[in-house]
């Protein structure tokens, strides 16, 4: 149960993070159809590598569990930002797309990829302390939602 519901807080951040910078485009095109549809790929399979840790999350192979739940994570922060660049072209952008929210966005999703990759790496020296990279970039993520 505690799976479903990391899946289900990891998924609905996502979302939240989705929308928000989508209430800032007025157009798309497909490149944005695209990088979207990645996305999404990537967000429906949050839940496979959380039930894979769940279930050897006590076992000796804990380690390899938890560097494939976080490396999940490099993928979906890499897909997030080319996601970003291509919704915030400015002939997508709306006419009252707050471009101190675009800045915001681009610095802190720059920060994703690295830090899901040490988790990810820090995986295979303890499974508690890639888990511990990725709660707190969840809480991060959560606490720097905007609109």
């Amino acid at each position: 149960y505690l799976a479903l519901a990391t899946s289900f807080f990891t998924v609905l951040i996502m979302w939240m993070h989705h929308h928000a910078i989508l209430r800032n485009v007025h157009r798309t095109d497909s490149r944005l159809h695209f990088s979207n549809g990645c996305l999404l790929l990537l967000i429906t399979f949050v839940p496979y590598p959380t039930s894979v840790l769940a279930a050897y999350l006590q076992t000796p192979a804990a380690k390899t569990a938890a560097a494939f739940y976080a490396g999940t994570f490099v993928l979906v922060a890499i897909s997030f930002s080319i996601f970003i660049y291509g919704a915030f072209r400015p002939h997508l952008l709306s006419k009252n797309a707050s471009v101190k929210f675009i800045e915001a966005t681009h610095r802190s999703y720059r920060m994703g990829p690295p830090l899901y990759l040490l988790a990810t790496l820090a995986a295979f020296i303890d499974a508690r302390l890639s888990l511990g990279i990725c709660t707190v970039l969840w809480i991060y993520w959560a606490a720097v939602i905007r609109n």
